[in-house]
Order: structure tokens, then C-alpha cells, then sequence
């Protein structure tokens, strides 16, 4: 095909590599549109369900996705294994959050108890009140942390471990409950803070932002871009006039 002075010729290498890359582009770009449309849907949910009235906590049915991030209040009293999830930061500081199995009228779940301080001795694990008998706690319910960077592959979870408590870099709450022996609810509940139950606490909720997910997608739409002008800019060549 010739445009004026200039003429487009395909040649087989670079059409086959733009035939095969740039579905490749195109489709990385709409799924990243996606997960921000996905990421945005999850973002409303969260703040729909902070502004709705707190809820008793009756049974373990109630724990699902959508009611993450809701306010909660539940009665019944603590286990007494706990795990201390390792590497968390406050202001500066290292420590562990403290996590414990509740016992409520609906089964069991997780509680996020909130921060201690690390004693400095890896060997020896700080010691924490956990007060018995029956409790009325009030948090938000919400997943476990994501995949956390494993510093120390001995901090992870041994099912057959029965010392307490058990220091860990995941919270996995379904080998948690084999380990246990009772199954716990597929959701957390984060102390609210100043909980006499609880220590230091800033727990926020969070959830991934579509704006990262729209940058990627710009980012694959601009490579398919650069493919397409590339493609053109390699395939045409000025004619030579005959003189």
C-alpha cells in the first residue's frame, strides 16, 4: 500500500511479533481496568458497612465477606492459646500483635488484641494479661492481613506445636482451627481502641486502591501504543523517485 512518497510493506517478523504481543498488551491492560472496578466495588462496601449501626455477634454465619468492616459486639471469653503475629511496627518500635481465640455463642473467632513490645530476645516472648471468665468485647470485623514477608521461616505456623503462645508470620485461621481443633470464623475481629481487653491498638481498615490497578492499565495500553507506531514506523519506507 503506498500513501504518497511513502509505502507499507508488512514484513513477517515484525506483523508476527504485533500480532502476538498486542492482545497480550490490550488484555493486561482490561484486566487491570477490572481489578480497579473490583477494588472500587470493595472500597464502597467498606464504607457502607463503617457507617452502619454495630451488630451482636450471635453466631458464626454472620463472620462472611459481606459483613466486613462492620462493627460488632460479642460476648463470651478468651482461649487460652494465643499466637503473636511477628514484625509488626509501632512508631518505630518492633513487636507483635496479639491474637486470641474468643469462645462466643456462635462458635469461635479471632481476636486482633492489638500490639506489645518485643523483649529484644527472640527467645523469650513477652508476657501479656488475658483476663478470664465472661467478656463483652466490641471491634470490626475483617479479613487477616495479606501475605506477609516471612523473615524467619521458624515463626511458621507448626500444627503440631501445643506451646504457647505460638509465635507466627501468617495468619492462616484454617490451620489456625486444625491446629486447635475447632473451627474458627473466616473472619477477625480488630479491638476497638482503648479496649481494657486489648493493648496498643491503631488498627485501620484498608483496601487496596483503584488508582494503583488504573496506572498499570495505562501503562499496558501505552506499551500496545508504542507496539502499533512501531509497527508502522518499521514497515514503511519512502519510495524512491525515478529520476
Amino acid at each position: 500500500m503506498q500513501i504518497g512518497p511513502y509505502k507499507f510493506s508488512p514484513r513477517l517478523i515484525p506483523t508476527a511479533v504485533t500480532i502476538i504481543v498486542l492482545p497480550i498488551f490490550v488484555s493486561l491492560g482490561l484486566w487491570q481496568l477490572d481489578r480497579a472496578e473490583q477494588k472500587r466495588s470493595v472500597q464502597e462496601h467498606m464504607f457502607e458497612n463503617m457507617q452502619q449501626d454495630q451488630f451482636e455477634l450471635l453466631s458464626e454465619p454472620q463472620a462472611t465477606a459481606e459483613m466486613m468492616f462492620r462493627k460488632v459486639e460479642l460476648s463470651g471469653q478468651f482461649e487460652a492459646n494465643h499466637y503473636l503475629l511477628d514484625n509488626r511496627i509501632w512508631r518505630g518500635q518492633v513487636g507483635y500483635d496479639v491474637l486470641t481465640p474468643f469462645r462466643y455463642s456462635g462458635g469461635m473467632v479471632l481476636v486482633n488484641r492489638g500490639w506489645i513490645a518485643s523483649t529484644g530476645d527472640r527467645t523469650q516472648l513477652p508476657e501479656f494479661p488475658t483476663a478470664g471468665g465472661k467478656l463483652r468485647l466490641v471491634g470490626v470485623l475483617a479479613g487477616p492481613p495479606g501475605k506477609l514477608l516471612e523473615l524467619d521461616a521458624s515463626a511458621r505456623l507448626d500444627i503440631r506445636q501445643r506451646s504457647w503462645p505460638q509465635l507466627v508470620q501468617q495468619v492462616d485461621i484454617a490451620r489456625m482451627s486444625e491446629q486447635l481443633g475447632y473451627t474458627m470464623a473466616p473472619l477477625m475481629v480488630h479491638l476497638e481502641a482503648g479496649s481494657p481487653h486489648g493493648f496498643t491498638h491503631d488498627w485501620k481498615p484498608y483496601v487496596d486502591k483503584p488508582q494503583k490497578s488504573i496506572s498499570y492499565a495505562i501503562q499496558w495500553f501505552s506499551f500496545a501504543t508504542i507496539l502499533i507506531l512501531l509497527f508502522f514506523v518499521l514497515n514503511i519506507k519512502r519510495v524512491k523517485e525515478d529520476g
